[in-house]
């Protein structure tokens, strides 16, 4: 906006509003460094293309020179967890926990990738066929589902008071280790992104810890 030497106060009022609003909606994402956008942007890459290996180099490059970003940290820890599936690399869990561990102390938020069950009569089946696929945020006083091609179906946040207890099912969903967490008026149950009972214990024990959930089976 160009003001003139008769620019009237209202303008000049105007003028800085507009200048105060656009620091709010584009300074916070300016404080990241262009180095740990770009190497979030290749890691959410190779996780878009199940390479979940191939982040963790990026990633772990990427927390080294940056050790306060949590959405890096974040990330490096999704990096290890989804890639302990392979034979090879089953000592990225101990890494996965330490990493998400340090983030929820630090104040940050982490993710663990699941599906909702959705399916009606749940407790006659041992399959989860039909899910509602999201992002289950863990946070240290909140845990909030965000479904990622849906509208509907996600809950939360929820505080720790509403979280009753997150376990192994030992019903619905078992043959994908399926977990559940049972609230206050409802048991929602989540199928973890590569059925592993690894990855849904790791989800529980973490909710357990800072949510004080329940988490025996």
């Amino acid at each position: 906006m160009r003001l003139s030497q008769r620019a009237t106060p209202a303008v000049l009022r105007t003028a800085a509003l507009a200048i105060i609003a656009a620091t709010f909606l584009y300074g916070q994402g300016d404080s990241r460094s262009p180095g740990s956008l770009d190497a979030e942007r290749t890691a959410r890459d190779r996780f878009n293309a199940g390479e979940y290996d191939r982040a963790v180099p990026v990633l772990e490059r990427a927390v080294q020179a940056e050790p306060g970003d949590l959405k890096l940290a974040s990330l490096l820890g999704m990096a290890y967890l989804y890639s302990s599936s392979n034979t090879d690399l089953a000592g990225n869990l101990t890494k996965a926990r330490e990493v998400l561990d340090k983030v929820l102390s630090a104040g940050g938020e982490v993710v663990f990738l699941a599906g909702k069950g959705d399916d009606p009569l749940k407790s006659m089946s041992v399959h989860m066929v039909k899910v509602i696929q999201g992002e289950l945020r863990l946070r240290k006083d909140s845990v909030t589902f965000v479904p990622s091609r849906s509208s509907t179906g996600g809950f939360g946040p929820l505080a720790a008071s509403e979280v009753k207890e997150c376990a192994a099912n030992k019903g619905y969903g078992q043959d994908s280790n399926a977990f559940h967490l049972k609230l206050q008026k409802e048991t929602v149950n989540l199928r973890p992104l590569h059925f592993s009972r690894e990855e849904a214990n790791l989800a529980c024990s973490l909710i357990g810890k800072y949510l004080g959930a329940k988490t025996s089976n």
